[in-house]
């Protein structure tokens, strides 16, 4: 006892650092608490972001492509596609090709899209890429359809050369048609000045 009254400034030291220490061991313990509140809550949030998109890709998937099959196969008409499938597909569904028809016009590797029209012309008639402007017969009137434009089709547009052609080939094979001219912009090397070079030009 005598030690401790002469020595009271180093037993008020000791308390202290005896309260410090719970006093930490609380804040420690609530801040780890508080840190997996909050992962648990994210991953939560990203679960349900994760679940969300797979939902939306498995109701894209479920919707129903429907499709016109024209020209020269054994059976044209209405056809209903799945999400995923290609023209070759569809030409399988219409019974195949018929004995004239231009094999080598129809891109069979291009994915299908609601309300696409496959054509296949015969042998020798040329493949309608071109649709005339109604009123006009000019040849400056006419657009090409960049949805099913062969590479020397799309080279008659102003500013497309081989590579630029070859370019807008390979985006719809890997992405599917064209929803509306501007999209020609998502293809590599066309930017707004090209496309306001080619808008007048172009359809879908």
């Amino acid at each position: 006892m005598e030690w401790l009254r002469t020595h009271k400034w180093l037993s008020a030291i000791c308390g202290g650092l005896v309260c410090l220490i719970l006093l930490l061991s609380i804040v420690l313990g609530g801040d780890k608490e508080a840190k997996k509140t909050a992962t648990d809550s994210e991953s939560l949030v990203f679960s349900k972001e994760e679940k969300n998109e797979e939902e939306q890709k498995k109701e894209k998937a479920e919707l129903p492509i429907i499709i016109d099959v024209k020209g020269s196969v054994q059976n044209p008409g209405i056809y209903t596609m799945k999400d995923g499938e290609r023209i070759d597909d569809a030409i399988n569904k219409a019974g195949g090709f018929t004995k004239n028809a231009e094999v080598t016009a129809v891109n069979l590797a291009q994915k299908v899209a609601d309300e696409m029209v496959v054509y296949v012309p015969s042998e020798g008639e040329k493949e309608l890429t071109s649709i005339p402007v109604e009123g006009t017969d000019t040849e400056e009137s006419v657009l090409i359809n960049i949805n099913n434009a062969q590479s020397e089709e799309l080279q008659k547009l102003n500013g497309v050369g081989p590579s630029k052609a070859e370019a807008i080939i390979v985006y719809r094979e890997e992405n599917g048609p064209f929803k509306a001219p501007e999209d020609i912009m998502n293809v590599s090397g066309f930017g707004e000045k090209s496309f306001e070079k080619i808008k007048e030009q172009i359809t879908v």
